[in-house]
């Protein structure tokens, strides 16, 4: 029957090279020993639900794009993943990349299934991000675990409710804006208790305009309060009310 039970075995010389051909119906695909997946390789795979690849280490651009019945994708090696590289898996639950070093523009733009609940994307050790890596992204919760550095609308248009940034110390302009869900913003909680610094834009519209209150977790009471001093969250937080929302400090997890 079309789309079920075809199984592909493909070796290095073959995934390493340029888009695959003739995988319309494939719902599973084993690299058996491939390092790289290349730009568009398995784009538009309607009918894959699965890939087993042990050894890659990098995925293109849109490598991935449109294929929208995976629902989960485990890659253990991966240090490097292209822009838009996941972009439209919207049957997507789980994600597994821990030693992904780097993502790309849109990597996870319109992934995961908007009615699973709990859907979490982390990456514990990227430290490089490109924009809009989650613009209209179903997963409900985001962690950038060592990131120390977000640039502009890099949380652009997600649909999370939380997001946890325990090593940022810096924020690009709009990286939350139209992030219409968010609730809680987790900042320093593996230790790290300076302020992040805001990028030195003309406005500091960091959140949606039309959420009604975001919470900024800290680790103190006190450093809650610097928050609230501080000149340039002021801004923000004047900039939200100017428009209908609010921000509050909250210091909840010393």
């Amino acid at each position: 029957m079309f789309g079920t039970e075809t199984v592909v075995e493909m070796s290095a010389p073959d995934a390493e090279h340029k888009a695959y051909k003739g995988l319309a119906d494939v719902t599973a695909i084993t690299l058996t020993d491939a390092t790289a997946i290349n730009a568009n390789a398995f784009a538009n795979l309607a009918y894959l639900q699965s890939i087993s690849a042990p050894e890659v280490l990098s995925v293109g651009s849109s490598a991935f794009s449109k294929c929208f019945r995976m629902a989960s994708i485990s890659l253990p090696k991966c240090t490097s993943v292209g822009n838009s590289a996941f972009e439209g898996m919207s049957g997507l639950q789980s994600i597994s990349l821990p030693e992904c070093l780097s993502v790309g523009y849109n990597a996870f733009k319109g992934a995961f299934d908007k009615n699973a609940q709990n859907t979490s994307l982390v990456l514990p050790k990227c430290t490089s991000v490109g924009s809009d890596i989650v613009s209209d992204c179903n997963a409900k919760s985001i962690e950038l675990t060592v990131a120390t550095s977000l640039p502009e609308e890099c949380l652009y248009k997600g649909n999370y409710t939380s997001v946890r940034l325990p090593a940022v110390q810096s924020i690009g302009n709009r990286c939350f804006d139209n992030g219409r869900n968010l609730t809680d913003v987790y900042f320093g909680y593996n230790g790290v208790v300076t302020l992040p610094t805001l990028e030195e834009w003309e406005e500091y519209n960091l959140f949606a305009w039309e959420v009604q209150t975001v919470t900024i977790h800290v680790p103190t009471a006190q450093l809650a309060l610097d928050y609230a001093a501080d000149s340039k969250w002021a801004k923000v937080v004047a900039e939200t009310q100017s428009h209908g929302g609010s921000v509050v400090f909250v210091g909840d997890y010393a």
